[in-house]
């Protein structure tokens, strides 16, 4: 299931030119984290994370905010994650 945070990853990653391999060296970060982040598996990623991807994209573009598009993308998928949960509390 792609997540909103996965998509922008890989929106920021093509737009910066960089395969998952040289992000990953970028962000000292595993390829196979960083592959399963796009295709929005696993746990949501930390806050550290998101500052190491804003950083290497914001080093590789220019663009500015990029932690804070990240972050916020983070959010909003933890908020979608965690509707079924509530729903379910609520019933």
């Amino acid at each position: 299931m792609m997540t909103r945070l996965g998509q922008l990853v890989r929106q920021m990653r093509e737009a910066a030119g960089l395969s998952l391999t040289q992000l990953a060296t970028m962000t000292d970060l595993p390829t196979l984290k960083l592959q399963e982040l796009e295709q929005g598996g696993g746990e949501p990623p930390s806050f550290d994370i998101c500052r190491k991807l804003g950083q290497a994209f914001s080093a590789k573009t220019g663009y500015q905010f990029v932690l804070h598009d990240l972050w916020l993308a983070c959010s909003v998928d933890k908020y979608f994650l965690s509707r079924p949960q509530l729903d379910e509390q609520n019933s």
